[in-house]
Order: C-alpha cells, then structure tokens, then sequence
C-alpha cells in the first residue's frame, strides 16, 4: 500500500474498501442506468393545450447526453391530445416518466408551483411543450450547478424558431443578435458575469435568464416559489434568487430552442409529422400486443390442459342439460367409449 501512495493520488480496492480512504476505494459496477451523482435532476414539461408541440419537447429530452431521474409531464387542465400523449410515453418509460393532470386551470403560478411539489430531485427546470432542448442540456446546465454550492441557477442563451422567428429577432438589440443559422434557427445570445453585483445590477435591468434554466430546489424554497406579480412569474422568481445572495452562470456550450407561434399555426407541419409518427407507433404498439395474445391464444388452445378442460366443460355442459333425461346420457356415454 505503501508503494501505491507512493505512485498515484488514488486506488480502489479489490477487498474490503472503504469511502473514506482515496487509496482504499470500494469498487462500483457501473452500468447503463446508473447514475455517479448526488444531486437527481427533474425535468418539468408543462403543456396547457400544446399537444401538437409535446411529442417534440419529450422527444428532445429522451435524447440527452444524461438522462434526467425523473421526468414529469404536467397538464392544466388541457382539452386537446396532451393527457393521450403523456400516458402513452409514460406506459413506455414507466421508470423515468410521470404525469399529472389538473382537475381544473389553476394558471402558470400555482401549476408550477404544484409541480415542482411533485418531484424529488435537488436539480429542476421546466421545459415548456412548446419549446425543445439541445441534446446536451442537462449536462452542460447541471454541471454549472455542481460546480459551486453557491450557484442557484444555469441559464443558457436561446434560438428562436418558427414562423414568427424573424420578426421577434428584429426586435432585440445588436448586442443579443447572435445570428441566424440556416435561414431557421435565430440566436440570441446573453453575457456572462464576474461579480454578483454586476450580475444583479443586469438582471434588474432586463431579463436575461430565461423560464427553462435549470435551479436548485433549495434556492426555490427560501424564497417562497413562484408568486403573483406584475412580472412575468421566471423572471421575478430568479431576481429574488439572486437578491438573496445565490449566483446565476450562464453554460455557454449548449442552447433552448424557443419556439415563436404564428396566429395561423403556419409551423405546424413538423408537429403534424410528429403527431401522425405517434399514431402509427401506437397503432404498431397494438398490434403487436394483439399479435401477441393472439399466438398465445393458439398456443393455449393446442394444449393438453385446455383439451381436457374444454372436454370437461362439454361434459358437464350436457349433463346438466340433459339431467332429466337419463336415457340421452347412457346414449352419449355409449357413443363416447365405443369409439
């Protein structure tokens, strides 16, 4: 052991290791579903009739770099395909995907809040069923978390698309134009901040962290949640955060996909494609089930057990209605053996 000190800064153990002595270091197996991190992360999708959008958002957050622990779909009270959409994903992913529905429209504060009441993880952002993520989201975002127990908040910059990208991109300020990506995609770009008081000082300014970055559970706590205020409810919530002293720093290295909606529904084309996909794989989902239960249907009727029952259930299907007439029995039981 002491040749091994000696050499490296570290070693684990093939026998009878410890947590506590870096050159002592029990072994993991490590496989596909575990998980190395202390802190579980939770990702929120709220839709209030955005079923056309939501197969993107869920989509969008299967195809992470690291998936989240928990991924909760939550519902105000939707009338459209959202709650259709939402079981089916979650009857596919039962470990990783749950889903809540309002009994009435309860508004963004407190359906947010309620949400964030509904999962367990130290790590939460919401994603709206509109909108969709890069894959490396979560871990570009929970790695500025993990990297300062005095970081509240990963924001990140944004694109705008859809069919009213352009003009919302033309509204904004030079300094936040980060240009546009293949006639699609409009980037909007944020700054990044040395000091807590320069970062507060622009903050309340203008907004620069938007509803999606991803915040501590505890930082959410201390300042009580969400409120009804006359600003929108991220943008007072993250300026209480940092006014009570935690951080905010921006994950340069991955982007939101923020979706701007035309009156007409004009981008729909891609939510339509989606949402025929999804069909199809529920119908394909069916019936494989039904072909399923069909073979093991004819397997069960070739069987002896279900030979002798059903000869049996025939037996005692004609005795019973033939009990009065014994002669019919003598005949049949006759008829039976003679053959």
């Amino acid at each position: 052991m002491e040749e091994v000190k000696k050499r490296f800064n570290g070693a684990v153990s093939c026998h009878q290791g410890n947590n506590f002595d870096p050159h002592l270091l029990n072994r993991l197996t490590v496989v596909n579903s575990t998980s190395l991190r202390q802190d579980k992360i939770a990702c929120i999708i709220a839709s209030y009739n955005y079923g056309r959008y939501l197969i993107e958002a869920i989509e969008s957050v299967l195809r992470q770099t690291i998936l989240p622990n928990e991924i909760l779909i939550t519902d105000d009270c939707s009338d459209d395909e959202t709650q259709e959409i939402a079981e089916f994903y979650m009857a596919n992913h039962p470990d990783l995907i749950s889903y809540n529905r309002n009994s009435e429209n309860m508004g963004v504060v407190d359906h947010f809040n309620k949400a964030i009441s509904l999962v367990s993880s130290e790590y939460i952002f919401f994603l709206g069923a509109d909108n969709r993520i890069l894959s490396n989201y979560i871990e570009e975002t929970s790695k500025i978390l993990d990297s300062n127990k005095n970081i509240a908040i990963a924001y990140t910059d944004y694109a705008f698309f859809g069919a009213r990208a352009r003009l919302k991109y033309e509204t904004l300020t030079e300094d936040r134009k980060g240009g546009i990506v293949d006639g699609t995609y409009f980037q909007v770009n944020f700054g990044e901040y040395n000091t807590k008081s320069e970062l507060l000082n622009s903050l309340k300014k203008s907004n620069f962290i938007h509803g999606s970055s991803m915040f501590k559970k505890k930082s959410f706590a201390e300042v009580g949640g969400y409120l009804k205020t006359d600003l929108p409810e991220d943008y007072n919530l993250f300026l209480r955060i940092i006014e009570k002293g935690w951080s905010a720093k921006k994950a340069a290295k991955t982007n939101l996909e923020y979706r701007q909606h035309s009156i007409g529904q004009a981008n729909d084309v891609l939510s339509l494609q989606n949402k025929m996909l999804f069909y199809k794989n529920s119908a394909l989902s069916a019936q494989k089930k039904y072909v399923k239960l069909s073979k093991n249907k004819s397997k069960f009727e070739n069987s002896y057990l279900f030979k002798v029952s059903f000869f049996l259930f025939r037996t005692l299907s004609f005795l019973r209605k033939n009990s009065l007439s014994p002669k019919k029995i003598i005949k049949k039981t006759y008829s039976l053996f003679s053959k």
